[in-house]
């Protein structure tokens, strides 16, 4: 393997969550002092690390819009049935605003947390946009 295609794989490994310490062995094995691989190691955490985070902005942001949005929704309701009596089409609004809600809690708590402690991730960088 070309040191360019042993480094670029070695980069992919990193951004998917492979341990440092087999990513190490890998580049090592493959032609790379072991000086040259820790340089490119900490290279690889730091773009991890960046990537992680602004994963999670976006999360706390698409949390905070459900919250915010849900929120609205179950009180308009609330506003609403003192006018007028509860019928199932509002029912399954509140419990469609409600699970929102519920997922927006979810996606906020999950952003803070890969903000705050990103290695703590394990996750593949591509698959924590789902």
């Amino acid at each position: 393997m070309e040191s360019r295609d042993v480094i670029f794989e070695a980069r992919a490994q990193i951004l998917w969550g492979e341990p440092s310490s087999s990513v190490r062995f890998f580049l090592i094995s493959n032609g790379l002092t072991p000086v040259e691989a820790d340089a490119k190691l900490k290279e690889f955490a730091v773009e991890r690390t960046k990537e992680v985070r602004g994963l999670a902005i976006k999360s706390v942001i698409i949390g905070l819009a459900l919250i915010v949005l849900s929120g609205t929704a179950i009180w308009a309701t609330f506003s609403a049935h003192a006018a007028f009596s509860l019928t199932s089409t509002t029912a399954k609004g509140d419990a469609a605003a409600v699970i929102a809600g519920c997922y927006g809690v979810w996606r906020l708590i999950g952003g803070i947390f890969d903000f705050v402690s990103p290695k703590a991730n394990q996750r593949s960088v591509s698959g924590m946009d789902e």
